[in-house]
């Protein structure tokens, strides 16, 4: 749909008059939890693109654009990141503060190159299930979780190798049913490279979940408790634990505790750990499960061997973590997670918005 003039200016007086109403404060001073909207456009022909897919970035709050490209997220209270994505443009992350701006008029730029799907014959490919196995247990894991999940779309991936290193892409988001957490995970994959020597994998790239829905009050008390312990012990457990200052509380022990500093970017509005040198953590209330000790992969009802608690090793190439208000690691890419933490990967993920 073309916008003309008087469509527009109809659009934005909606858009306006939803920020009046919005901007507002509780009586303690406090801010209320607001709405943002917008409206999606081609940057080429101006007509308005309708079921973009526009969500906080690794979280489960979302929606898509209607027929007319128009968008509305309540519930947003603090900074966060905006995906927008649609097939055939390039993806868009902008970064929003409800309290400052809950408007936007957002133009999606066509992309220019298009991968295909791979077609599956009859024939097998050895080296592309190869490729696909060893993707999977570098992406997924090779935890009980990792058993758990199916990725329903590995024709989109596209793979090329060398004698040194393993690259994977697509040019739309992995589909990935998780029935150990509960969650089905929609993730935009912007890099991926294993080094075939080290087998250790590289990969950037964000999620959108949505809860899957049982009557089954025993699922749902299952994928409550997996949940629980895919957080207990996480990164990012243990950098909210630094942040409010409960490293023993949480049940964490630093070896070099010393190396780890907090401060706070009045500017930015996030919060820095500066870590002088690589730390060695271990979380306490948790042991390290049998696959990871034997090092090899195994069934959900394998035993866990109870002899050591988890240990990690966790350096910063900046020497800093940032982290925003919602204790979201934002310089991840930067960061070197070693032994426990490290071994969990894809399977063990939780949005961005998931609390105890």
């Amino acid at each position: 749909m073309k916008y003309s003039p008087e469509r527009l200016l109809i659009v934005l007086i909606i858009l306006c008059s939803s920020h009046l109403c919005l901007a507002q404060e509780n009586l303690d001073g406090s801010a209320l939890y607001k709405m943002i909207r917008g409206v999606i456009i081609d940057d080429i022909t101006q007509q308005s693109i309708p079921f973009a897919h526009v969500f906080i970035k690794n979280s489960s709050t979302g929606t898509y654009t209607d027929v007319s490209g128009v968008f509305a997220i309540k519930g947003l209270q603090t900074t966060y990141e905006l995906v927008i994505s649609h097939v055939g443009y390039m993806k868009k992350i902008l970064l929003i503060d409800p309290s400052k701006q809950t408007n936007f008029h957002i133009l999606l730029e066509p992309s220019k190159n298009q991968l295909e799907e791979i077609v599956i014959t009859g024939k097998k490919d050895n080296s592309r299930e190869k490729h696909l196995k060893l993707f999977k247990d570098s992406f997924l894991g090779v935890s009980s979780f990792a058993q758990l999940c199916e990725i329903t779309n590995p024709n989109i991936l596209h793979f090329k190798s060398d004698n040194k290193s393993l690259r994977a892409k697509t040019a739309s988001p992995l589909i990935i049913e998780n029935m150990a957490t509960g969650y089905t995970m929609e993730y935009h994959l912007e890099s991926f490279e294993i080094d075939l020597k080290s087998n250790l994998p590289r990969y950037l790239g964000y999620s959108f979940f949505i809860e899957k829905e049982t009557s089954n009050y025993a699922q749902k008390r299952k994928w409550r408790k997996n949940r629980e312990k895919a957080y207990k012990g996480s990164l990012e457990h243990f950098v909210k634990s630094v942040l409010q200052d409960r490293i023993k509380k949480e049940g964490f022990r630093v070896d070099n505790k010393r190396a780890i500093s907090v401060n706070l970017d009045p500017y930015e509005k996030k919060h820095l750990i500066y870590m002088h040198d690589e730390i060695r953590v271990k979380y306490l209330r948790e042991y390290e499960s049998a696959a990871y000790q034997q090092g090899s992969t195994m069934s959900s009802s394998a035993e866990i061997y109870k002899t050591a608690a988890q240990t990690s090793i966790i350096k910063a190439f900046d020497y800093v973590i940032k982290v925003d208000k919602n204790f979201q690691i934002l310089n991840l890419s930067r960061i070197l997670q070693k032994g426990y933490m490290g071994w969990e990967r894809t399977a063990e993920s939780l949005p961005v918005e998931y609390k105890l």
